[in-house]
């Protein structure tokens, strides 16, 4: 995932909950007060880097995804390290606040060969603020038309006016576009599953509004649905990033000197999707990602980590200790009270003392084996 903003940083969560992994972030920016309303990031993570930090919170709340951060710039990354870390991914996802970021994206992609989903907000006067959603899905080998295609689409149809970018809108407008986006990348990491039955050869785009009134630009494109999918044609003229494009109207035929028109002989190509394997299968690529330290553990802490059923042993063994204090106290008490002393020398002055520090005992063994069960038992349901 290229950006950890708001629409990234819900985007991860909904991804993290939905079982994927490992799941990777970039983003350079340092999360900053202002952000926090609409962030999966709270208050006590301002001021640290937001791929960092996001990551450190998928892994706490969802040790699965085996979320790793990386605080760098894409764009400003060497040619050779983006199209490595595109190769290591099932699914790209371009969540940045920059269109420059988004065509870096498109255009590593293309070059390796690897899905890529662009979720973003129409930032344009026309539209109020996170009125406007669009999720757009790019398949390698021009079985879609691109980031840059798209781009030039809604220039001419006057939509957007060329730029998505995920940021702007409150959480809760976000919402609409990071839940839909999850479905769809869902889609493409399980192509043979139902859900994938939305990234059929007649959609390439899908459109969200907001639970809000609709503006006068977009009233007929929406027409009252939440929801819109749009097929999106690859440009008449080669696309500079996918090469794409649409055949052009074969020329007149010239009988006689005078040049009459004819109807074109191939229908434009409709975009097709790939088999649902990956055709040619990638080899195994190395992870390139930096790996972040792991936050230090004392020692009895790593032992319990690396033997979960330490704790079990020690539970038992402090229950069992427990018992006998017990055992033990009640005799000397029972004693104390059934028996008659006359001076101190028949045991009284030291039976006492000692069933009050093996009650007390007892009382220690027996929180000891109740804290170390308990930590046995939920260890076991976590790994089972």
């Amino acid at each position: 995932m290229v950006g950890a903003g708001a629409v990234g940083s819900l985007l991860a969560n909904e991804l993290a909950a939905l079982g994927c992994g490992p799941i990777r972030i970039i983003d350079f920016d340092i999360l900053e007060s202002h952000n926090i309303t609409r962030h999966k990031l709270g208050a006590n993570s301002i001021g640290r880097p937001k791929a960092i930090a996001l990551a450190e919170k998928l892994r706490e709340e969802l040790p699965h995804c085996q979320a790793i951060g990386l605080n760098a710039d894409f764009t400003k990354l060497p040619v050779e390290q983006q199209i490595a870390f595109a190769r290591e991914a099932d699914v790209v996802i371009a969540a940045s606040d920059t269109v420059e970021c988004q065509r870096a994206v498109n255009e590593i992609c293309l070059r390796a060969e690897v899905p890529a989903v662009y979720p973003g907000i129409w930032s344009t006067g026309r539209v109020s603020d996170a009125e406007v959603g669009e999720i757009q899905w790019v398949l390698p080998g021009r079985h879609t038309p691109c980031y840059l295609c798209a781009t030039g689409w809604r220039t001419g149809a006057g939509f957007g006016g060329g730029n998505v970018e995920a940021r702007g809108g409150v959480r809760a407008d976000l919402q609409v576009l990071v839940q839909a986006t999850v479905w769809v990348v869902a889609a493409l990491l399980e192509p043979r599953s139902e859900r994938a039955s939305i990234l059929d050869a007649d959609r390439t785009l899908m459109l969200t509004h907001g639970f809000m009134p609709e503006s006068v630009s977009v009233r007929q494109l929406f027409d009252g649905q939440r929801l819109q999918y749009l097929r999106i044609e690859f440009p008449t003229q080669p696309c500079l990033a996918c090469g794409g494009s649409r055949p052009r109207t074969p020329p007149a035929s010239t009988a006689g000197g005078s040049r009459t028109a004819q109807a074109p002989t191939a229908e434009p190509p409709v975009a097709q999707l790939p088999p649902p394997l990956r055709t040619p299968p990638r080899d195994p690529v190395p992870s390139s990602w930096p790996m972040e330290p792991e936050p230090t553990r004392s020692s009895a802490a790593q032992n319990s980590l690396r033997d979960p059923h330490g704790n079990g042993l020690a539970g038992i063994l402090a229950l069992v200790g427990s018992i006998v204090c017990a055992v033990v106290a009640w005799k000397l008490g029972h004693s104390l009270n059934t028996q008659q002393f006359n001076s101190p020398d028949d045991g009284y002055a030291w039976k006492y003392p000692l069933s009050l520090l093996l009650w007390l005992v007892a009382a220690v063994l027996a929180l000891g084996s109740v804290s170390s069960l308990w930590a046995w038992l939920t260890k076991d349901q976590g790994n089972s």
